[in-house]
């Protein structure tokens, strides 16, 4: 047993079992497939038994966790639904809602901050149509727009095939189950695609800062990691920058631009992967 692990009677559930009832449930509520949920003994109260057992722990949300203690929720209903979780049942998560708001935003990326603050000061004050932190090919991959007097956050994210594995629209936050794992906490998401392999991880900062920690974005035969303090491009690691602030309405942009101008960082030509489909 390492040092850090909990001991048997601990009330603290060991990682390893999180993310083992994690995986099982879908990375949601098993009834309503909300992400914020609560690690919840099905059958046998910590209690009573002191040990921590994956195959009797299950996700449920806030409200339904509160309604199987008051007994309006019961356990055989509790435990029909973890034999066949909302998130796996459906094949995405249940919408989470972002409270991002206002007219300025800030995205933190690679130890370097993006706003539109100054922007907004050279437009008499009005509210610019977006701020896109990411382009690539004229397309954001995270970006924030400004719509009936709200901030609103998009993001897409892939996988190594090519497929949208989380997606953010207009501040609702959804992702498919099959990752290997998802896990909120607090106001950071991190997405692994196997042990200790973290392809995502940010922290959302309402009402209008992003804070991308860490992630592997790849899109049109482009790889681009973010680090704390650097970013690597299809294997080119960049010059290491420190504290930046950039006022501009593209931040990073790679390739074409389209209908977008060019970003503060811009990489115009770039060797392109071969996209693997299944």
């Amino acid at each position: 047993m390492s040092n850090d692990a909990p001991p048997k009677s601990s009330r603290n559930i060991p990682e390893q079992i999180k993310r083992e009832v994690r995986q099982r449930c879908g990375f949601g509520c098993v009834i309503c497939g909300s992400i914020v949920y609560d690690y919840d003994h099905m059958l046998n109260d910590w209690v009573e038994v002191k040990e921590h057992v994956a195959s009797d722990i299950t996700l449920l949300c806030p409200s339904h966790h509160r309604e199987k203690t008051n007994g309006l929720l019961t356990r055989e209903a509790v435990k029909q639904a973890n034999d066949n979780p909302h998130n796996k049942v459906s094949g995405e998560s249940s919408p989470y809602q972002l409270h991002y708001s206002g007219d300025i935003a800030i995205a933190v990326i690679a130890n370097n901050s993006f706003t539109n603050d100054s922007c907004i000061v050279g437009h008499q004050g009005q509210h610019l149509p977006f701020v896109v932190p990411i382009l690539i090919d004229g397309v954001p991959i995270i970006g924030f727009k400004f719509q009936d007097e709200r901030l609103l956050l998009d993001i897409s994210f892939f996988n190594e095939y090519n497929e949208q594995i989380l997606r953010i629209i207009e501040n609702q936050l959804i992702f498919k189950p099959d990752t290997w794992d998802v896990d909120l906490r607090g106001a950071n998401l991190k997405i692994r695609e196997g042990k200790r392999k973290i392809v995502l991880h940010i922290e959302f900062c309402p009402p209008n800062k992003l804070i991308i920690h860490q992630a592997l974005i790849r899109f049109s035969g482009i790889i681009l990691e973010l680090k704390e303090d650097h970013f690597v491009l299809n294997g080119v690691r960049s010059r290491t920058m420190f504290n930046n602030v950039f006022s501009s309405l593209v931040g990073i942009s790679i390739g074409v631009t389209g209908q977008f101008p060019q970003g503060c960082i811009h990489k115009q030509k770039v060797d392109r992967y071969k996209i693997v489909n299944i």
